[in-house]
């Protein structure tokens, strides 16, 4: 078997466990351990999260995939520290909208989700965490360490959120730190 058909095998096995685990736990376990509005909450949260991520990344993911093969043989590390700066000039950007336009955020979803209102501020560290995400993921994709990424974002990264939720269930800690971790 070539290493293709080796990384293809591991990629599809990765993406299997990760999809049986995202349906175990959005559907069969959070809804019955989560009330309603925090499970919502934590939707809203990712989802806004993950579109703010997006546009305030500044294309770093695909800047790095771009530019690697020209920026591989320097010794510096270029390929990360662009990608570093490139974030965090993302981070500040992130930060400036939420600030800027949280009254006209909320205000959207003031009326069906009144926790989001409560905790709009956990945006920023959900969306630099994201940020962050994305250019490490794109920083393994470039060197050709796609099943760890796959790995990271399908298995590690779900049962991550079932010992959360697990831990909340069992009144480890309160919703408010529940949100934070």
């Amino acid at each position: 078997m070539g290493i293709v058909s080796k990384t293809g095998f591991k990629f599809s096995i990765i993406l299997y466990v990760g999809i049986g685990l995202g349906y175990v736990n959005t559907v069969l376990i959070f809804p019955n351990l989560l009330t309603e509005e925090e499970f919502g909450l934590t939707r809203i949260l990712f989802a806004a999260g993950a579109l703010i991520a997006q546009i305030t990344q500044l294309g770093t993911g695909n800047i790095l995939v771009r530019f690697h093969p020209y920026l591989k043989e320097d010794k510096k590390n270029t390929t990360l520290t662009l990608g570093l700066i490139l974030s965090f000039a993302g981070v500040i950007l992130s930060a400036l909208i939420l600030i800027l336009f949280r009254e006209q955020l909320t205000a959207y979803y003031i009326e069906n989700s009144p926790l989001f209102t409560d905790y709009f501020y956990l945006l920023l560290p959900v969306v630099i965490s994201l940020i962050a995400y994305n250019l490490f993921d794109a920083y393994l994709r470039v060197n050709l360490k796609n099943s760890v990424s796959a790995f990271l974002s399908n298995v590690v990264i779900r049962i991550l959120w079932l010992v959360v939720v697990l831990l909340y269930s069992f009144k480890v800690y309160d919703t408010t730190i529940f949100l934070w971790v």
